[in-house]
């Protein structure tokens, strides 16, 4: 978390909790993909169901201190999906 705080990646993650909870609460399917699904603050969040402490993932792939951009997508799409 300190270094998602130092990166000023906060808004990021928040926004993408919010799209997910969004997208739950009516019923749609969303997916947690990308380096973002090996984050463990995604996965405490929702965001993903990766839990990258079970599959021994590396935070750092995701982020280090020395990356500038920011993460590769958490999520890649919510869609409907209707039953009849």
């Amino acid at each position: 978390m300190k270094i998602i705080n130092d990166l000023g990646f906060n808004a990021y993650f928040l926004i993408n909790n919010d799209i997910v909870h969004y997208a739950q609460t009516r019923g749609f399917y969303h997916v947690g993909r990308d380096s973002g699904a090996n984050s463990i603050d995604a996965y405490c969040l929702g965001i993903t169901d990766v839990d990258p402490i079970e599959l021994n993932l590396h935070f750092e792939r995701f982020l280090n201190p020395e990356r500038t951009s920011p993460p590769t997508s958490i999520l890649i799409s919510a869609t409907v999906i209707a039953t009849k």
